[in-house]
């Protein structure tokens, strides 16, 4: 009996083997199947859309109503991720509002692309390969108000590339291209555009004239670029302007006038350049505005920052610089203990005498009067000098002047290296490799467990056989023996005769 139920199990975990091993194979196959299909597909799309002349018949007869979702409620053609290499016809998209070609292939927007999207109001061809988008693409849709073409590798913004939207263009978002020249008249009669974010390119200059005429420009972002100069009336009679970001950017100094002339401007972001000097908040243009951020540039002089302290700021930030300690640090000290605005990163004020840093809490080892007089010009500086201020010092009567000096700063044209975003698609046979590996994991391991049930269960009917074996050996005499024991084991009671102990 115990044999047979060895044999049994041994069918059974050969059985279990067979099937599994079948099962891998199988699936295995399956999958070298599945990814030679989709590499064939891809290499047969690759050579039937890499020619540019392919790229346009697929233009003429893919239609959007084939390839997108068209959300007729909401008038939204749907086109993320479709693998376009062009932009497919309006025929099934015709009142298409939203159109999105995120994720794409596109590389190329020539004339005529969007003939057909009339009401075409938002565009979106974020991550995609577009290197040129040819002027005049955008007289097919004179009411587009949104252009958002994000992470993409545009060089260069030609004249009249955004012409025929000049009525109702209200935000173009080019962030994270390659976009390095930047012609004068681009934006030229865009009377209603409201927001130009241009960060994280490669700009060095920008045109004197580009945001002229701009009546209702409210934001221009062009943080994270590599611009080292500023033209004195690149911002000249933009009334509505109100934020203006130059954030991470190569500027050494600011032009006098920079800002002047804006009614509207309440907010200056210049963190993270290499400003050394700074004029006056008048000879600037910066007397109106409620949030200023100049931390962490290579300002030193405290005397070139203390005026504007002077101003109503609501949020003021000179973190990060590394001032040098002095008198004029001290009145600054002293402005933090009574100040009446927001001020950022406090703890990251500090100024520098030897070796030593010390905070805006520290006492500096520094005799100074502070009855001092600070006198800034409110005259439009001269080219050498920008602000003097003097201190008469506690311990003899000698005057300290500090004078900054406004000089030709060469340009800087070290280049930060950014992260740049890129959209990647998803391969079908990394997935299916992926899967199968797993799979494969997951049977080798079922086959481990089996194996050692197999080997546990073999041990167990081996020791109940060899028990089994042991108990048929053993000799009769034993047995008689553990008889005999039991008998004599019972209690002489039980043994006297009842008879016999009458008659006694």
């Amino acid at each position: 009996m115990c044999r047979d139920d060895y044999v049994r199990s041994l069918e059974v975990m050969g059985i279990c083997i067979h099937w599994s091993l079948v099962g891998i194979l199988s699936l295995t196959l399956f999958g070298l199947l599945l990814s030679c299909a989709h590499v064939k597909a891809q290499t047969s799309g690759l050579e039937s859309t890499s020619p540019s002349t392919k790229h346009e018949n697929q233009s003429q007869d893919i239609t959007c109503g084939q390839r997108c979702h068209y959300d007729g409620w909401f008038q939204r053609a749907f086109c993320d991720e479709r693998n376009l290499y062009n932009i497919p016809s309006s025929e099934g998209c015709k009142d298409t509002v939203l159109l999105e070609m995120q994720g794409n292939h596109l590389t190329n927007i020539s004339v005529g692309s969007f003939l057909g999207y009339s009401h075409l109001k938002t565009l979106d061809l974020s991550y995609n390969e577009i290197t040129v988008i040819c002027p005049g693409v955008f007289l097919h849709t004179r009411q587009l108000r949104n252009i958002l073409i994000n992470n993409n590798h545009i060089k260069e913004l030609k004249n009249g590339t955004f012409t025929g939207t000049e009525n109702h263009l209200s935000r173009i978002y080019l962030k994270r291209n390659k976009i390095a020249d930047i012609h004068e008249n681009v934006f030229h009669g865009f009377t209603a555009l409201f927001a130009i974010y241009l960060s994280y390119n490669r700009i060095k200059l920008l045109p004197s004239s580009v945001f002229h005429g701009l009546d209702r420009l409210q934001d221009v972002i062009i943080g994270y670029n590599k611009i080292n100069h500023l033209h004195a009336f690149i911002f000249q009679d933009l009334i509505s302007l109100e934020s203006v970001s130059l954030r991470n950017n190569k500027l050494t100094w600011l032009p006098r006038g920079l800002f002047h002339g804006l009614p509207s401007l309440r907010e200056v972001v210049l963190s993270n350049n290499e400003l050394v000097m700074l004029p006056s908040p008048q000879n600037l243009g910066l007397t109106s505005v409620h949030r200023l951020y100049l931390d962490n540039n290579n300002l030193t002089r405290s005397s070139s920052i203390y005026p504007y302290f002077q101003q109503m700021y609501d949020e003021f930030d000179i973190s990060g610089n590394p001032l040098i300690c002095d008198c004029a640090f001290i009145t600054i000290q002293e402005w933090y203990k009574n100040k009446s605005v927001e001020t950022l990163h406090e703890s990251s004020v500090m100024c520098t005498m030897g070796d030593f840093k010390y905070h805006l809490g520290d006492i500096l080892p520094i005799s100074c009067n502070y009855q001092t007089n600070i006198t800034v010009s409110s005259t439009e500086p001269s080219e050498e000098q920008t602000n003097t201020i003097q201190y008469n010092t506690a311990g003899g009567g000698a005057s300290e002047v500090m004078t900054s000096h406004k000089g030709n700063f060469a340009d800087n044209n070290h280049v930060r290296r950014l992260p740049f975003n890129q959209y990647h698609g998803i391969n079908t046979a990394e997935i299916v490799t992926v899967i199968l590996s797993l799979y494969c994991a997951v049977c080798l391991t079922i086959l481990l467990i089996l194996w050692i049930c197999h080997n546990c269960h073999c041990c167990y009917l081996s020791k109940r056989n060899s028990d089994t074996n042991r108990e048929n050996l053993e000799p009769k005499g034993l047995q008689e023996d553990e008889n005999n024991k039991q008998k004599m084991s019972v209690p002489d009671c039980q043994l006297e005769n009842p008879a016999i102990l009458r008659d006694g």
